[in-house]
């Protein structure tokens, strides 16, 4: 009777796990109005401006604010331009909800011959009001360098 209880047990840990694998549960698929208007701001100001004014938004207010090393980020940008040439709009991809105050947003930045994979990690500040930029960013043209393998695997229609 205790090995029957203690297979039960076994069972009831394991199979919410595997569901969780298997059915790609934590990621929501997304809407462009479900994107923090930090990030949105910054992808407006990419299309009208340029890179040096996308990553300028996507860092006001937050620890990176006049940072060298996120202005640097506008080159990548550039060189991806020589390839794909003009960006043009975003696709979301995903939102991963860590707390009520942080999340992971994925995204695709559309340019006329390809696309630049995004992953923005966002901090609702103390006060409530806003979102803000807390970690580092992440572009990459491959989708591999820059999305979690367990979205890669999430089949979508």
């Amino acid at each position: 009777m205790m090995a029957y209880f203690s297979r039960l047990k076994t069972y009831i840990v394991i199979v919410p796990i595997l569901l969780l694998i298997l059915t790609g549960t934590g990621y929501s698929e997304v809407t462009k109005d479900e994107i923090p208007p930090i990030i949105k701001s910054g992808l407006d100001a990419y299309k009208s401006s340029g890179p040096k004014a996308a990553i300028v938004s996507w860092i006001k207010g937050s620890p990176y604010d006049g940072s060298k090393e996120a202005m640097g980020q506008a080159n990548l940008f550039r060189q991806i331009e020589t390839f794909y040439g003009k960006y043009v709009d975003y696709t979301p991809i995903a939102i991963i909800q860590l707390t009520p105050t942080t999340k992971i947003i994925y995204l695709s930045m559309n340019f006329v011959s390809g696309p630049v994979f995004c992953k923005f990690l966002v901090y609702k500040t103390q006060d409530k009001k806003s979102w803000i930029l807390s970690g580092k960013f992440n572009f990459n043209t491959e989708p591999e360098q820059v999305l979690p393998s367990t979205l890669l695997n999430i089949k979508r229609p």
